[in-house]
């Protein structure tokens, strides 16, 4: 009755489910249980935490998630939580939305060019508002603020978390930190896309100076980080102009409409970060009355595998060997200056296919240091598959693939 909706979380991280019930009969009755129990409210089943960490985790996942896929009558939404993304285990076919813990744009962008279900960002950061930080991730309230906009603009739903209410094992929760300010920026927010098609919205890249979210004809959203001129190429159409403040909820509506096909325009002050919305209100509204709930079909995109259409080249790791649990460099060569790659966004992931358990991403950006963890492999020497993805400017996504062998 209340709009809340329960995210189930069958076991805790470190091989907990395992550690409960170390049989699959044992996992099975208390999957039944559970379902037998909750499946008639408003829930959703999140699997276990971190799932890396378990010995087994895409086995075991695989197992109770496809139990749940079975016996549960009326479908919740399905997935596990993670330490960086779920998306490893969406091959498998009982996972229905992606689960994120990162604050990494890169990776949240390129993997929502990849996948087409719905990705939820369990942990982009926690407000620390005065109770105090355990983690890198705990942060102060404009940081959050920032990365709740961002992780938005990759397309993907953002949740709240205050150190003071979650703990993060360090911590009393207070339920003083229920009114905090990050508490507030997000409810201006979640009252700023009710009045959007938000479930249409889709990642936009024919802008400057911010990064945006529209559905093409009929709005607009852009989230300008660092305040500056803002310009972007429109359907030609007729559109309200708002400049929505993140931090107070205010909006301030231009007085003409924009009319064209390219709008250009800075926010009304350089004091913090603005959101510029051009909407079609009055034409959203009829779209409602006649009960459309998807106006356009989201194409797939078909990733670019040619080598000779890549704009960049891997230029390290150059050995043909990588050590298993320890750091290795890696970089990119950029092949190609043009417009579109003057912003390249880059994901690394690796696969040890003979270990089943699926890839990891191992790293994000043009260059840096990743670690192949030792649990992808059964045995060693093992063959690992690098994949590199890079998207433009544009939203085009390229991968470029190269074998190793791991050593321990």
């Amino acid at each position: 009755r209340k709009g809340i909706t329960a995210d189930l979380v069958l076991a805790g991280d470190g091989n907990h489910l395992v550690k409960l019930f170390p049989t699959w009969r044992q996992r099975e009755r208390y999957v039944r249980y559970l379902v037998a129990r909750y499946a008639s409210m408003n829930i959703t089943w999140q699997g276990v935490q971190e799932f890396e960490e378990y010995d087994d985790g895409r086995a075991i996942l695989n197992e109770i998630g496809t139990l749940l896929k079975k016996i549960d009558p009326y479908q919740h939404p399905r997935s596990t939580h993670t330490l960086r993304t779920s998306s490893p285990l969406l091959a498998d076919g009982w996972m229905d939305y992606i689960v994120y813990q990162s604050s990494d744009d890169q990776l949240g962008a390129i993997e929502h060019q990849l996948y087409t279900v719905p990705q939820v960002n369990a942990e982009f950061a926690y407000e620390d508002s005065g109770a105090g930080q355990s983690h890198p991730h705990h942060v102060d309230t404009d940081t959050f603020r920032k990365r709740l906009w961002n992780a938005t603009m990759n397309g993907q739903y953002p949740t709240f978390g205050n150190t003071g209410l979650y703990g993060g094992r360090q911590f009393e929760p207070d339920a003083r930190y229920l009114d905090s300010p990050g508490a507030r920026q997000m409810t201006h927010w979640f009252n700023f896309f009710s009045n959007t098609r938000h479930w249409e919205l889709e990642p936009f890249f024919e802008v400057d100076g911010g990064r945006a979210l529209a559905l093409t004809g009929v709005e607009y959203i852009v989230y300008v980080e660092k305040p500056g001129p803002v310009e972007l190429i429109t359907e030609k159409r007729s559109y309200q102009v708002y400049w929505f403040n993140p931090i107070t909820g205010e909006y301030r509506k231009e007085k003409r409409e924009y009319k064209g096909e390219r709008f250009s325009g800075q926010p009304p002050n350089r004091d913090h970060d603005w959101v510029l919305h051009l909407s079609r209100d009055g034409h959203k509204r009829s779209m409602l009355e006649r009960w459309y709930f998807e106006s356009r079909r989201v194409p797939v995109q078909e990733v670019e595998l040619d080598p000779k259409r890549l704009p960049f080249e891997l230029a390290e790791p150059a050995a043909s060997e990588l050590p298993a649990g320890r750091p290795v460099r890696y970089a990119v060569k950029l092949t190609r200056q043009t417009r579109a790659t003057a912003s390249m966004m880059y994901l690394w992931t690796g696969e040890i296919a003979a270990g089943g358990q699926g890839f990891r991403v191992l790293g994000t950006g043009e260059e840096g240091e990743f670690t192949v963890p030792e649990k992808l492999a059964k045995s060693f020497p093992a063959s690992l598959t690098l994949r590199l993805f890079g998207m433009n400017a544009y939203g085009k996504v390229y991968s470029l693939n190269r074998v190793y062998t791991v050593t321990r």
